[in-house]
């Protein structure tokens, strides 16, 4: 590596080590037509015999380049200056490539963001590599989620896992009406943060009792970004009240800031999923998403069991 670096500081320093080659075989020439002399030849025969002697002095001064810039090196800077020489001659066309290149790179790198996030990135809990994501299997063989009542099934009944949990994403208003930003949430079953492990910076997290669709309690876990923006990280936020579409919820807990949730998007808060019927009292589907097994779609993930 320290070949290759003084190689290319070479190159930029090409013109001091071309003079110096020059003065060498330049010293070389007149040392050996002296020599040639003084066994007795005359000048002309002296010069001739001295540049033979001295061989190709066109290849000696490649083979010296080589030793001091990679060839490839110098190659590269020469398809360099010939493409933007081309690139001057055809400037649409030169925009319209940059403009490309910018587009691939860009497009390039947030798909690998996407993908480092869902498939590459573990989630910010003890033990991610215990953690599985749980599909359902359709009879055409496409992955799927499960309705709300699958998942609350599936997880009594699971011995491949300790514990599984559900979530589902959704939009909802913080503050007193009329409030107007939405602010992205996910509804989450009871043990979703036991199953888990997520630490808390205040309180704790949604409980299995405050997740019971005859019972929905209105309970909240604000995330770490909304704790320290909205309420300036403030400790006494326990307890308090926040209204979310109008419906005052209790803060219980302020999840800690290296969690964000189990998809790359960024959440303000958690709440049961059975506080969708108090968010939406009037709305059928609201009830449907609750108890309909064929309603779709919750996520469930769920932590391996000993020995599995």
């Amino acid at each position: 590596m320290f070949r290759l670096l003084t190689r290319i500081r070479n190159r930029f320093r090409y013109r001091r080590f071309a003079d110096d080659l020059e003065e060498e075989l330049a010293l070389h020439r007149v040392l050996s037509e002296e020599a040639f002399r003084e066994s007795g030849l005359g000048e002309e025969q002296a010069r001739a015999a001295a540049a033979r002697a001295l061989g190709n002095e066109v290849r000696m001064r490649e083979r010296a380049r080589a030793v001091w810039v990679p060839g490839w090196f110098e190659s590269l800077g020469q398809d360099a200056r010939y493409a933007a020489r081309g690139l001057r001659r055809s400037p649409g066309f030169a925009i319209a490539a940059v403009l490309t290149l910018v587009l691939a790179v860009g497009l390039n790198t947030s798909l690998f963001a996407v993908f480092s996030a869902f498939a590459l990135r573990p989630w910010a809990v003890p033990e991610p590599g215990r953690v599985v994501t749980v599909f359902s299997v359709f009879p055409n063989g496409g992955l799927g989620g499960f309705s709300v009542h699958q998942a609350c099934d599936f997880r009594a009944r699971t011995r491949t896992l300790s514990g599984a949990i559900a979530w589902q994403n959704g939009t909802v208003r913080l503050g007193h009406p009329p409030a107007t930003g939405q602010m992205a949430v996910q509804y989450v079953s009871g043990n979703f943060f036991a199953v888990l492990g997520v630490g808390f910076a205040a309180g704790r997290g949604v409980r299995a009792d405050e997740d019971r669709p005859g019972a929905p309690q209105a309970v909240a876990v604000l995330s770490h970004d909304l704790w320290s923006s909205r309420f300036l990280g403030d400790r006494g936020v326990i307890g308090r009240t926040v209204r979310i579409d109008g419906v005052a919820f209790t803060v219980v807990g302020v999840a800690g800031p290296e969690f964000t949730g189990t998809t790359p998007d960024r959440y303000g808060a958690w709440l049961p999923f059975a506080s969708i019927a108090l968010l939406r009292p009037h709305d059928e589907g609201a009830r449907r998403v609750l108890e309909d097994p064929a309603d779709c779609c919750a996520s469930v993930a769920g932590r391996l069991a000993p020995g599995i």
